[in-house]
């Protein structure tokens, strides 16, 4: 239920997917003005009542990458959950020599209370952390002003709009 407009917020991947809807054609409606083609929605596990589960995941392949992923449901009470989930992903440069690593983590707490049948009130929280030096493809550094692609930092200049464009036709 959250939009995402950047790309880069997807750099761990998917995780602890319960479904993905595709929705075709104009849905400026329901999900705003910049749903004129469609929308792809991704929609992740939720907390369930009185069910402790557990799972998890770990991906090796090629370029030094292993990406690994977990979650964790707990029940609170009858009447209350939480749902944790997690994935980390690090990958080395496709480049020799090395042009930009790849290092992200995301983690996603959701807690549901449902104090009667006709009443369930759901909180969620998701935290993205994307680190190294690029996302291992970029021979230079990728621009924007959304998320630091450095860790303590950016290489934006957030004063000058700017400093992202090529210096065409000014002195």
């Amino acid at each position: 239920g959250v939009y995402n407009i950047n790309s880069q917020g997807t750099t761990v991947g998917f995780f602890d997917v319960d479904r993905i809807e595709v929705l075709p054609g104009p849905q400026s409606t329901r999900y705003g003005p910049n749903a004129d083609g469609g929308i792809v929605q991704v929609i992740t596990k939720d907390p369930l009542l009185g069910q402790f589960s557990g799972a998890g995941s770990l991906t090796v392949g090629n370029y030094g990458m292993v990406r690994g992923e977990t979650a964790l449901n707990l029940p609170l009470g009858d009447t209350l959950a939480l749902r944790l989930a997690g994935a980390a992903l690090s990958r080395d440069s496709y480049f020799n020599p090395p042009e930009g690593d790849n290092k992200a983590q995301s983690l996603r707490a959701k807690l549901l209370w449902r104090p009667t049948d006709d009443l369930s009130v759901k909180l969620s929280y998701q935290l993205d952390h994307i680190g190294g030096a690029g996302n291992g493809s970029n021979t230079f550094p990728v621009f924007t002003n959304k998320v630091p692609v450095y860790p303590g930092g950016s290489i934006n200049n957030l004063n000058d709009p700017w400093s992202q464009s090529p210096k065409i036709g000014r002195a």
